[in-house]
């Protein structure tokens, strides 16, 4: 337990075992017990704090004049002038006279102040105080630098480098624009609390054929980063046309009056809901030829009746049509109907003498 006794305007602390011996000192008349009792330490002189340096205020301050010798000090910090209010904020080991402290929590103006202790325990009074402050900590760095990519069907793969050296950042803010000036991540904010362990975003909602510009602030407790130095551009793929189908073929000469189209359909490519059947008489028009019938995506062949004259040589293209367009031009089959043989054939008997 400490006690504080005040000698001519003077604390003095000691412990249970210095006021007894002071005591007796006194009554007895012994002049070395009183002595010993009160042999404190005195308190450090010309305390000195900086101003202005980034991050962190170094405290410093000479050794005590006179006085038991200093094993110790105690260090206080108080964002009044209060000489050594409430608990040390660290103890520093003699003959060591500065202390570097980045631990307070914010930029205003702290005051320091001291005291010395003996081997004993002993505290001496406390000692001048002096203000001091730190520059503001800066914010975190940004991600950089950016990339998306422009080869996915369904997404945009948007990856960053975490930045480094830099202040402690809890979360990421991703922004996306369609304007090439995404220079103040002034584009809309489509993640506000990415992990700040992430390095990569999937952007689902981006639409095929688009290009978008990305770009990430860092934010933390010291502040928001500033908008990625190297935004890039991302698109999505526009999901692909379907194939064409493929054997397509037109029955030759089978049927009197109709020429029977088979094919396959498509296995790869883009959705299809429907098929094309072109028909020319012309090799070379293609799919640019009569449009004969939109047919069922579930149906793999076709009776072509209309406008059919027995033995004439039709050729026959296909093409695939779905949501996201029409296919190329199928590789040509030709066909035809057969011509059906003449009835009630009959030769004359006789009737003529140089012909039948």
């Amino acid at each position: 337990m400490w006690f504080v006794i005040t000698i001519c305007g003077v604390e003095m602390y000691h412990t249970r075992l210095n006021f007894v011996l002071f005591v007796l000192g006194v009554i007895l008349g012994i002049s070395g017990v009183a002595s010993y009792a009160y042999a404190f330490p005195n308190p450090p002189g010309a305390v000195s704090a900086t101003d202005g340096d980034l991050n962190t205020i170094a405290v410093s301050w000479t050794v005590p004049s006179g006085g038991d010798a200093v094993v110790s000090y105690l260090l206080y910090r108080s964002s009044s002038n209060t000489l050594c209010g409430g608990s040390p904020i660290a103890t520093v080991s003699a003959p060591t006279l500065t202390f570097v402290d980045s631990s307070f929590p914010n930029t205003n103006v702290f005051y320091y102040s001291l005291r010395s202790v003996n081997a004993s325990s002993q505290q001496s009074n406390c000692s001048n105080s002096d203000s001091g402050y730190a520059l503001g900590l800066p914010p975190p760095g940004s991600p950089d630098p950016v990339s998306a990519s422009d080869n996915l069907l369904d997404k945009i793969t948007v990856g960053w480098n975490l930045p480094t050296n830099s202040q402690p950042f809890t979360a990421l803010r991703l922004y996306r624009t369609e304007n090439q000036g995404l220079k103040f991540c002034n584009g809309d904010l489509i993640e506000n609390n990415l992990s700040a362990a992430s390095i990569s975003y999937n952007d689902f909602s981006a639409t095929p054929g688009v290009a978008y510009f990305y770009a990430l602030k860092s934010v933390g407790q010291t502040g928001i980063s500033n908008c990625s130095s190297f935004p890039d551009s991302g698109r999505r793929l526009l999901p692909p046309p379907p194939n064409p189908p493929t054997n397509v073929m037109g029955t030759d000469g089978t049927f009197p009056n109709k020429v029977v189209v088979t094919w396959i359909p498509p296995t790869t490519g883009g959705e299809f809901t429907n098929f094309k059947l072109h028909r020319s008489t012309n090799i070379a028009t293609g799919c640019n030829s009569l449009h004969v019938d939109n047919i069922s995506a579930g149906l793999t062949s076709l009776d072509d009746t209309f406008s059919v004259i027995p033995g004439v040589q039709y050729y026959y293209w296909m093409q695939a049509v779905g949501p996201d367009g029409t296919s190329e031009c199928s590789i040509l089959d030709p066909g035809h109907a057969a011509i059906s043989p003449p009835e009630n054939v009959q030769a004359s008997d006789g009737t003529f003498p140089d012909k039948v």
